[in-house]
Formats: structure tokens, sequence, C-alpha cells
């Protein structure tokens, strides 16, 4: 997950959006952030839509990929909101 948005990020050419990849880096590697992803589906389903937004972009295909972008970011702001749901009912 961390290298394909690196990966992403780098191949943009945009040295603004490239230093964001330090970014990504740190909250990789923080353990509340991970937790929330961290069930088979989960890591199934983001590796089914980077692969998808990859080879969108391989073709060429601007609207498909910016498509299969914006499905991936909605799924992942569900779990990041489920994430935040969990982490406010387990603390009242």
């Amino acid at each position: 997950d961390m290298e394909f948005h690196a990966t992403m990020l780098n191949s943009s050419g945009n040295k603004l959006l490239n230093s964001f990849s330090q970014i990504i880096n740190q909250l990789f590697h923080q353990d509340d952030y991970r937790k929330k992803y961290w069930d088979p589906a989960t890591i199934e389903q983001l590796a089914l839509e980077h692969q998808s937004i990859a080879e969108a972009i391989q073709d060429g295909d601007t609207t498909l990929a910016l498509e299969r972008l914006k499905k991936h970011l909605h799924y992942t702001r569900k779990i990041e909101l489920d994430g935040l749901r969990s982490t406010l009912s387990s603390s009242v």
C-alpha cells in the first residue's frame, strides 16, 4: 500500500506532491493508522483497487483512472470514518 502511494506521488513529477511521500511513509508506520486496515478482506480490496488504478494509467485511460481513484478514496474514507466511530464509541 505504502509503495503504491509513493510510486504514484513520485511519478506525478510534482515536487510538492512528491514531498508528501515522507508524510505518508510516517503515517503508514503508525500502529493506530495501520490497525484500521489490517484485515484480509480490506488488504485484498485495497490491492485490487491499486492494481485497477495502475492498469488504467498504463492503458492511458485518464477517465477510468480517475473513476477508479474516486472509488478507492471513497472506500478508504469509509474505513477512516468507521475507525473514528469505533474509537469514539470505545471511549464513551
